[in-house]
């Protein structure tokens, strides 16, 4: 059975789930005692080297280029359903750690 076809079993919406685990740990690996979580996230990349939709080269070698303390998405998050009123605020950016 598909991921999809079992999460039909509980919900009308399996496409709709919680972003709650991003919140479970801090930036350092620790349990979170009380986290907090946005209804949304949205991720946008932030393209500092061009690259394009089209097949260039394999995804692995293109990450090897990629120094250490690059930002590659900004991520935003909405506090509440857009439909109700929700902003989207800059929550941070994912950035590269390792070489």
């Amino acid at each position: 059975m598909s991921i999809g076809k079992k999460l039909a079993t509980v919900t009308d919406h399996p496409g709709a789930t919680s972003v709650l685990e991003l919140a479970r740990f801090d930036q350092y690996g620790n349990k979170e005692p009380h986290p907090h979580w946005p209804y949304e996230i949205n991720i946008e990349p932030y393209d500092v080297y061009g690259w394009t939709d089209k097949y260039q080269n394999d995804f692995r070698d293109q990450l090897t280029v990629i120094p250490m303390n690059t930002v590659m998405f900004k991520v935003f998050g909405f506090d509440e359903a857009p439909e109700f009123g929700g902003k989207e605020n800059l929550m941070g950016w994912l950035v590269s750690r390792s070489d």
